[in-house]
C-alpha cells in the first residue's frame, strides 16, 4: 500500500507543526537561561558594590573594565552601553 498525496501531505504538515513547536520551546527556554545570566551578573557585580563606601565611583570603573574584557569575547550584549550600575 502507497501513501496517498494527501497523507503524505498530513504527515509533512505533521513535522511541521512539531519543528515550529520545538523552535518555540527553544526560544523560551534560551530567553530564560539568558534573563537568569544577566540577573546573576548584575548580583555579582552588586555583591562586589556592596563592599566599597564609594560604590558609584567604583561601579562604573568596575563595569568599564569588564564589558571591556567580555564583550570581545561574548559580544555586544556585554558593551558597557548595555549595564545599568
Amino acid at each position: 500500500m502507497n501513501p496517498t498525496p494527501h497523507s503524505e501531505h498530513i504527515i509533512v504538515s505533521d513535522i511541521r507543526l512539531l519543528i515550529e513547536a520545538s523552535k518555540q520551546q527553544m526560544a523560551t527556554s534560551v530567553n530564560a537561561a539568558m534573563s537568569y545570566l544577566y540577573w546573576q551578573v548584575g548580583r555579582r557585580v552588586n555583591n562586589e558594590l556592596d563592599q566599597y563606601s564609594s560604590a558609584e565611583t567604583y561601579g562604573k570603573h568596575l563595569v568599564s573594565a569588564i564589558s571591556q574584557q567580555l564583550e570581545s569575547e561574548f559580544g555586544a550584549s556585554f558593551a558597557e552601553k548595555n549595564c545599568v550600575v
